[in-house]
């Protein structure tokens, strides 16, 4: 059975590229080409692992300067 992963719309803090990303994680999951989880927020968390958001001014995750 498929997990029902967080999609990009509902961090609604971050903007819509950061979003997207999320998103296009999900389908990597749902493909099998991203390591199998149980963790509905494991797109969001690999983003963070592996410093993908955007930090565009809406995105509370940009890098500080």
């Amino acid at each position: 059975m498929a997990i029902d992963f967080i999609p990009g719309s509902e961090y609604t803090h971050l903007c819509k590229a950061c979003q997207d990303m999320i998103d296009q994680l999900i389908e990597m999951y749902r493909d099998d080409l991203l390591p199998d989880t149980d963790d509905i927020e494991a797109p969001s968390m690999y983003m963070y692992d592996h410093r993908m958001y955007c930090g565009g001014d809406t995105c509370v995750n940009k890098p500080k300067v």
